[in-house]
């Protein structure tokens, strides 16, 4: 069910490295029971990024392109993939 108005939906960052791509596939149907939206960063090439936009519409995820690395200065990412999760949800879901 959808959390408190307060609390902000997980996010998960990945890039399009094999690595990162492994991971989706894997992870695709607990992200969407987590109801988690995702940033792609590093998409070098357009055609594989739409390709993953439409596997991640199949799978019913939102995914957002973000260019360059604002996320690693604004919030300190700099590996990924990674899942972003409120801290007062910390309990629910996914674990590695």
């Amino acid at each position: 069910g959808a959390g408190l108005s307060g609390a902000f939906p997980p996010l998960f960052v990945m890039g399009m490295d094999p690595i990162s791509l492994a991971w989706f596939q894997q992870a695709a149907d607990g992200l969407v029971e987590l109801g988690a939206r995702g940033i792609v960063v590093q998409a070098a090439n357009k055609s594989d990024w739409l390709d993953l936009q439409v596997r991640a519409q199949e799978a019913g995820i939102d995914l957002m392109l973000l260019q360059g690395d604002a996320l690693a200065q604004g919030y300190g990412i700099t590996t990924y993939p990674v899942v972003l999760i409120d801290p007062n949800r910390a309990g629910e879901g996914v674990h590695e």
